[in-house]
């Protein structure tokens, strides 16, 4: 199984390492849903308090129930977050690509972390301290309403695909899924609006909670139609609009 992320030995970086870094860094939180409003002198502070985590592909960040040490920013590659039980059966939640924030919530109240968290490629994440984002709070009131802003929308989000899963075909749901994938993960063919997904089929089904031959029936049917093209780890969405008509959206 693989473990947490361990912390490596940091190595000396010139001057000019460390301010295409720190441009780098202060891009990422300007146009980030939480920090993009702060001032100059916010900013600066922020930079100098985020610790950068490098994972490997398959390397888990945090567990379900662990300590949360801050706000997580993607800053490259994507982050599998996930639930599982004792048995191991495993529930995929959703997948954050680069610009997304993660364990908001556990900062904001005090608890453990409430999903596993799995680097799918090379992963690049930048950590905030919860000290720093709870003083950060303090002396700034409107990064408060922007977190309570992103909490209440991943809240509509949870209710609708609580919904989903009760209203919707499986063929609706699984349409929906790759949309969210593609849309967090998507990568442009060179084909006119086509767009390839690499994912597993095992994962997808996954987050559809059933079974990988029962999900393989709907994405083959999804292939005869024209829709999708189906390859090792990976599914190619040729027409996103006609998956969208499938996902009833």
């Amino acid at each position: 199984m693989s473990q947490p992320a361990r912390r490596k030995s940091v190595r000396k970086m010139t001057k000019a390492q460390q301010e295409s870094g720190d441009s780098r860094t202060r891009a990422i939180l300007e146009s980030s849903a939480l920090f993009g409003m702060l001032d100059e002198v916010s900013l600066t502070m922020l930079i100098k308090a985020v610790r950068t985590v490098r994972l490997e592909p398959g390397q888990v960040y945090l567990r379900r129930g662990s300590r949360v040490e801050g706000i997580v920013i993607i800053a490259k590659g994507h982050l599998r977050i996930s639930l599982s039980n004792v048995d191991g059966k495993r529930h995929v939640v959703s997948y954050l690509g680069a610009g997304e924030i993660f364990d908001l919530l556990p900062v904001m109240d005090g608890g453990p972390a409430i999903h596993d968290a799995e680097a799918g490629t090379e992963t690049e994440l930048l950590v905030l301290p919860a000290a720093v984002f709870q003083e950060l709070q303090r002396t700034n009131p409107e990064v408060t309403n922007a977190a309570i802003r992103l909490l209440n929308t991943r809240a509509r989000r949870l209710y609708d695909g609580l919904a989903d899963a009760m209203l919707l075909t499986l063929s609706q749901r699984c349409a929906r899924s790759l949309l969210d994938v593609m849309q967090a993960l998507g990568e442009p063919t060179g084909e006119a609006g086509s767009m390839c997904v690499r994912l597993p089929q095992s994962e997808l089904a996954d987050m559809l909670g059933n079974a990988r031959p029962v999900v393989n029936r709907v994405l083959r049917k999804l292939q005869h139609d024209g829709v999708i093209e189906i390859g090792y780890q990976r599914i190619i969405v040729l027409r996103p609009s006609a998956l969208r008509e499938v996902a009833g959206l």
